[in-house]
């Protein structure tokens, strides 16, 4: 079984040549420098009176709320009617669907994240501009969080919209974030380099947004410090060479070669990570694998069952990860590169893909035990970087905060590809798990 269906890698790269090529992921995130068709669908004219402009107002501001604790899929507008005690028929009068409010959900939080991205534009040097990114996205957070200003959507189902509008400004706001970062050359291969530190960086203010709200807004100030210290300067203690660790482990992802479940677990993250929950159809998943739905039906019970199994799926090879690594020899700081580069050279290949932050996309009922379950692996990396710093290889950091950014970096490395041109030199996914040892913007660079 595992001659006949090859590798993951190969797998996974033919996902991500359709989704390049054909239609089926809507706007092209993979080259980000192509220009993105616009929609030219448009709502229909509705009468702008002050009454229509407040509820119009308020069901936005109510459907960021449900996306970000139940994602796309999970928000309806009949959710959202039911906010304001209405029939859905009365949101659909504003929205005809609920794509098309979630789109203005996303338009208004992009917009919100531009000011604070054009004030950092304006420092004379990229430590400065850092530096006045963070304190301003976390100062966005707080105020949103104590009520000063309307929510903001998390950007987590961008991708799984598949509106060009959108990946438009989205796109923009990253190359806007690009632009802060000092580049490191003229050349094709440079500019890949650049690209990965920036979805390094991107990557790390997105995921604040999953991990803040165990912190009260009046400390918000202090966790945004210790992130600031971490992206600047890296979690490394002294300056030392980058050479991580290289190592592939075949039983990284348990079963070797893998059974067919874990083949369809496989293809169903890259398939969450590329398009979302909706774009990992049951018949897509059977076409990367060359089987039936009924292969499909054989090994996992039901397509609902999909999200839950890839995220504990995930969740244990990031443990079988952690636990290989505690094992070794050596200093904290050489047992932490180490499981960073052993998950993140896993994904590259296709062997160990971990979805991405998915928990708002599973039912009410099992949510629970699976953030208990993803803090259980970052109380671990915790743990790995605490004993980092008492050992002197790692910087004096908050032991909590630097294990969420570690988590993120192994995380955001699934989706690193989708910003590249292809072929990808291996080195590039180095270049995005260095920043978090060295950082961007260190005094000494």
């Amino acid at each position: 079984m595992y001659v006949r269906y090859g590798r993951i890698a190969d797998v996974v790269a033919t996902i991500e040549l359709r989704c390049r090529t054909v239609a089926l992921s809507g706007p092209r995130w993979l080259n980000e420098d192509d220009e993105m068709d616009r929609m030219n669908e448009a709502e229909p004219a509705r009468p702008r009176t002050k009454k229509y402009l407040v509820r119009r107002e308020a069901i936005i501001q109510a459907a960021i709320g449900l996306l970000n604790r139940k994602g796309l899929r999970g928000m309806t507008l009949a959710d959202v009617a039911d906010c304001f005690d209405l029939a859905p028929t009365a949101v659909a009068y504003h929205f005809r669907t609920k794509e098309s409010l979630a789109v203005e959900c996303y338009l208004r939080s992009i917009e919100s994240y531009r000011e604070f991205v054009a004030e950092a534009a304006k420092e004379p040097s990229p430590r400065a501009a850092l530096t006045s990114l963070l304190r301003g996205y976390f100062a966005l957070l707080r105020a949103a969080e104590s009520g000063e200003i309307p929510d903001i959507a998390r950007f987590d189902d961008v991708r799984a919209l598949n509106d060009p509008t959108v990946a438009e400004a989205y796109v923009e706001l990253y190359r806007a974030i690009r632009a802060l970062l000092p580049s490191p050359g003229p050349s094709l291969d440079d500019r890949a380099t650049l690209n990965a530190r920036t979805h390094f960086l991107v990557n790390q203010l997105m995921a604040v947004r999953f991990w803040i709200g165990v912190y009260a807004p009046d400390d918000y100030e202090r966790v945004c410090e210790q992130v600031l210290a971490t992206l600047l300067n890296g979690l490394d203690a002294s300056a030392r060479p980058w050479t991580p660790t290289r190592m592939l482990v075949p039983e990284l992802t348990g079963a070797s070669p893998p059974d067919m479940r874990e083949m369809f677990l496989r293809v169903a993250t890259a398939l969450i990570n590329i398009e979302g929950y909706r774009g990992a159809s049951v018949e897509k998943i059977c076409a990367a694998l060359e089987v039936t739905r009924g292969a499909f039906y054989h090994h996992i019970d039901a397509k609902d069952d999909l999200v839950e199994l890839c995220l504990r799926r995930s969740l244990g090879v990031e443990e079988r990860a952690q636990r290989q690594a505690m094992a070794m020899p050596g200093d904290g700081r050489k047992r932490l590169v180490d499981v960073v580069m052993r998950l993140v050279d896993n994904q590259m290949v296709g062997e160990a893909p971990l979805i991405r932050n998915g928990s708002a996309q599973v039912p009410d009922a099992i949510r629970l035990l699976i953030e208990n379950e993803y803090l259980r692996n970052c109380l671990r990396y915790a743990g790995m970087v605490g004993e980092g710093v008492a050992d002197g290889s790692l910087r004096a950091v908050d032991n909590y905060i630097g294990a969420r950014m570690v988590d993120a970096t192994v995380r955001g490395a699934s989706e690193l590809a989708q910003w590249l041109r292809p072929p990808i030199a291996p080195h590039v996914w180095e270049d995005m798990a260095h920043p978090l040892f060295t950082g961007l913007a260190p005094k000494t660079a």
